[in-house]
């Protein structure tokens, strides 16, 4: 025969590759391994006993690939659901902080609100207390009404004339002092306004 190492066999394992390449011609069909799929008459032993046997490991392959894929998306649900639970959480803690900074807030600019209101109402009571002051001593400075006369400098009782008459009893009236009595009605001096009565110091004074 031919070596694989001659001119001529080169050339043809050439141009065989040429035209698979250029598909030319089919390529070579290579032997596969049968498949076949193993159902639950097989499991009962309807289909002989060989096919019983693999498919009672293909079932117990199933069962534990099932029962791995269950445990896999159990811990699988229960890592979603401790971490919507952290997530939750902290969402909670963050708006409690957020409550309980805005609560600090209010709080604060009430106080602050409250020490502007407390400090502008002593002002305005200590001046209040200031002006009163003040009024008073103005008031204290100003000429007071007579409050006997209401301010007419006259006096009530003599009505500013300076004297008054008063009556003088006797027992007797005698004839012959009828033009120089000193009884009757007689002219007094008014004592409210600084005058004096007759006969207390003299003469009739206004």
């Amino acid at each position: 025969g031919l070596s694989r190492s001659s001119p001529s066999l080169a050339a043809a394992f050439s141009l065989r590759q040429y035209s698979l390449e250029k598909k030319r011609i089919a390529p070579e069909k290579t032997a596969s391994v049968p498949s076949f799929t193993l159902e639950e008459i097989d499991r009962l032993g309807g289909n002989g006993r060989w096919r019983q046997r693999r498919a009672e490991e293909d079932f117990k392959q199933k069962q534990i690939e099932e029962i791995e894929r269950m445990r896999q998306q159990k811990t699988i649900e229960e890592a979603k659901l401790k971490r919507k639970k952290e997530l939750e959480a902290k969402r909670r803690r963050q708006l409690e902080e957020e409550e309980r900074q805005r609560r600090a807030e209010r709080e604060k600019e009430q106080r602050e609100r409250e020490e502007r209101e407390e400090e502008q109402r002593q002002h305005e009571e200590r001046e209040r207390i200031r002006k009163e002051e003040e009024e008073r001593e103005w008031l204290a400075r100003q000429p007071k009404t007579c409050t006997t006369c209401s301010g007419s400098g006259s006096c009530v009782t003599c009505e500013g004339k300076g004297h008054m008459f008063a009556m003088f009893l006797v027992h007797a009236v005698q004839k012959a002092n009828v033009n120089n009595v000193d009884y009757g009605r007689v002219l007094q001096g008014c004592d409210d306004c600084g005058g004096d009565r007759h006969n207390v110091m003299g003469d009739l004074k206004k």
